[in-house]
């Protein structure tokens, strides 16, 4: 199994939840997480060639999560033009290479599970470049799961509850308000999340694929 954005707050719990069951590759940009089950890899998802090579570290591989991704918050019209382009570069270029490399790697009955976020689908005053590389995130892995449906490969797009983390103070005050569980453990938030990415690897969702998937308690275009 290989995760990417494995140093971030949802992909680090994704890693140690599914250590005990999957033999772990953890992908990281700048900090390598503190874990010892899992052998770790770094890459920036922005450049294919090094995407190429991630997965050619890799032996063998049935399941991908992916979780990296990061966010530049501002207005549109005071937006700065270069973290516009990182943040498609990351967001959105990094998840199409990364489909590239698992539609020609993955085995039959392969699953992709990658991590999308509901301001893909309804925007979010603040976060134009975010919710427009989220938008195109959910698009491209809708298409991609067409073309994979022949292999038995599953691709499905999960949008996780709100979690605190170093993307977007303000726009993550903004979520909050509009939570229906306004007091919610944020470790609940993360078992949420495991537990959906554990049951889309499972036998059971096998015929599950190229859906957008909302394991939160959040209410309103959020």
């Amino acid at each position: 199994m290989l995760i990417t954005g494995a140093s971030g707050v949802i992909g680090g719990a994704i890693m140690r939840a599914l250590a005990q069951d999957f033999t772990i590759h953890a992908h990281y940009f700048s900090n390598p997480p503190n874990f010892a089950n899992a052998t770790f890899h770094q890459a920036d998802l922005r450049q294919s060639a090094q995407v190429e090579k991630l997965f050619e570290a890799i032996p063998s591989l049935d399941y991908i999560i992916h979780a990296a991704a990061i966010s530049h918050d501002a207005l549109v019209a005071r937006a700065d033009n270069e973290q516009w382009q990182e943040t498609m570069q990351l967001n959105l270029s990094g998840t199409f290479y990364m489909l590239q490399n698992a539609l020609r790697r993955l085995p039959e009955s392969g699953r992709v599970v990658i991590l999308g976020s509901r301001v893909g689908e309804h925007g979010n005053r603040g976060q134009a470049a975010y919710a427009a590389s989220k938008a195109g995130v959910i698009a491209l892995a809708q298409s991609a799961a067409r073309e994979a449906a022949e292999l038995q490969i599953a691709i499905n797009v999960l949008c996780p509850p709100f979690v605190p983390s170093a993307m977007g103070k303000e726009s993550d005050l903004q979520r909050q308000e509009q939570m229906l569980f306004q007091h919610q453990d944020p470790q609940d938030a993360l078992n949420a999340i495991c537990s959906t990415v554990l049951w889309l690897l499972s036998e059971d969702a096998k015929s599950i694929t190229g859906q957008v998937l909302h394991p939160d308690g959040r209410i309103g275009f959020v």
